[in-house]
């Protein structure tokens, strides 16, 4: 399979993927980076689509994937995240899996609040593709590497979305 092959492989996979889990089309204008490690079993790939980038995190593994992993792969990759993607569009869906982790963990509390459900909990919302907005790159990209357990550069790219406000 030559790389253009691959490319457009993989191109059809995000467009028919990321409708289908998080019902928002995103057409690929460009891959910055394909398969980059971000744990022993999951991986990202870096594209952009319109005037953003994003990075879609999956994992090849059985073993679930939460969106505190994601937010961790993310952040040790050197991106500044704008939005984490909820599945199936529902703005709700961290806090209520949330819930649910307190509600198991502290099942006689009957009384709680917003609070209670922290980002503790939310971080612990399954997640088994991840779908990020990034909002800034300061100069590198990292990927894990699985022989050392560590991280190390991948290449250098810089990107800043810039907020402008409204008049």
């Amino acid at each position: 399979m030559t790389e253009l092959e691959y490319t457009v492989l993989r191109k059809r996979e995000c467009e028919e993927l990321i409708p289908r889990i998080f019902h928002v089309f995103l057409p690929v204008k460009r891959f910055l980076a394909d398969d980059i490690e971000t744990g022993p079993n999951s991986y990202a790939v870096l594209f952009e689509s319109g005037h953003d980038v994003y990075a879609l995190i999956k994992t090849t593994d059985t073993q679930p994937q939460t969106l505190g992993d994601v937010h961790r792969a993310v952040k040790n990759m050197g991106l500044i995240t704008q939005r984490f993607f909820p599945p199936g569009a529902d703005p709700e869906y961290f806090f209520e899996e949330g819930k649910r982790h307190f509600l198991n963990a502290y099942p006689g509390r009957k009384v709680w609040t917003k609070d209670d459900i922290s980002l503790f909990y939310q971080s612990l919302a399954s997640y088994p593709v991840g779908l990020v907005r990034v909002a800034r790159v300061d100069g590198e990209v990292r990927r894990y590497n699985t022989r050392s357990n560590t991280w190390q550069k991948a290449f250098d790219y810089r990107f800043a979305k810039v907020p402008v406000a409204a008049v």
